[in-house]
């Protein structure tokens, strides 16, 4: 059976041009590039988690809008391990790569300013992954394998069990440590009406 994903670019080219904004202003708007923004709205390229924060604040949503799916308004979410789909993942190259695979873990809650996700992080160099930032903060809890952490001054490397909860505002970095993916929870907070 294949495994279904969230189409992230076309909600974000139908959510562009029913705002009446072209590639080239939301591009602006949310601080990068015109040819990235048309890579992510064609299905090239699958935007970080970062990059989909800023162009959700341009856009004026929150990020959960990207994962939500058409159904009736609910106060309680359950997602069963075998609901959950992933963003799509695509080659790995050029600016904003994307160095980890994400799953939302509440695709269908409305309107939501925290959202969780279950990622797999790369084991890669730390010093060629671009440093992320975005307003609100982070919440990350490792499941398994290494973890690397950078921000600002600081780094931390987290185990199994452990848990780091920081400023997104920092510019900061995750990496996989070792020959095995780490697996980790992490819960992003987009605060209301923050701008990139």
């Amino acid at each position: 059976m294949q495994e279904e994903h969230f189409n992230i670019g076309d909600k974000l080219r139908d959510l562009r041009e029913s705002k009446g904004l072209t590639g080239y202003q939301l591009a602006r708007l949310a601080g990068i590039s015109e040819a990235r923004l048309m890579a992510f709205e064609e299905g090239y390229a699958t935007p970080t988690i970062a990059t989909l924060v800023k162009i959700s604040q341009a856009l004026g949503v929150g990020m959960g809008f990207f994962f939500q799916e058409h159904k009736p308004p609910t106060r309680v979410e359950v997602t069963r391990a075998d609901q959950r789909r992933p963003a799509e993942e695509h080659e790995k190259s050029g600016e904003d790569e994307l160095y980890y695979s994400y799953q939302s873990l509440s695709p269908t809650f409305p309107d939501k300013r925290m959202q969780p996700f279950f990622i797999e992080v790369d084991c890669v160099d730390i010093e060629s992954v671009q440093p992320a930032v975005h307003p609100g903060e982070e919440f990350i809890f490792v499941l398994e394998g290494t973890l690397e952490w950078r921000g600002g001054d600081e780094a931390y490397r987290l185990g199994a069990g452990d848990a780091i909860h920081f400023d997104s505002s920092i510019p900061h970095r995750i990496v996989g440590v070792g020959e095995h993916k780490p697996k980790v929870v992490a819960v992003v907070y987009q605060p209301p009406g923050a701008s990139s």
